[in-house]
């Protein structure tokens, strides 16, 4: 079981971690995205402190903005 712990000085607060309790935001717009840690690590080559998740719709413009770009 991996679980999360927070130390509120009076008292400390357990959550476990499954995969439909974990949440990040997207650091483009802010929205909050549920996470699954089995696929986000998957490849083996990813850390907590340094991966960004961007949603859906962040992604399709960053894609759309790349395009356009290219035919620049």
């Amino acid at each position: 079981m991996f679980y999360v712990k927070t130390s509120f000085g009076y008292a400390d607060v357990v959550t476990e971690i499954h995969c439909d309790n974990v949440f990040t935001r997207c650091p483009e717009c802010g929205s909050e995205l549920n996470v699954d840690l089995a696929e986000v690590f998957s490849d083996g080559d990813a850390d907590l402190e340094s991966t960004s998740i961007i949603c859906s719709v962040c992604t399709k413009k960053r894609m759309a903005n790349k395009t356009a770009q290219r035919r620049q």
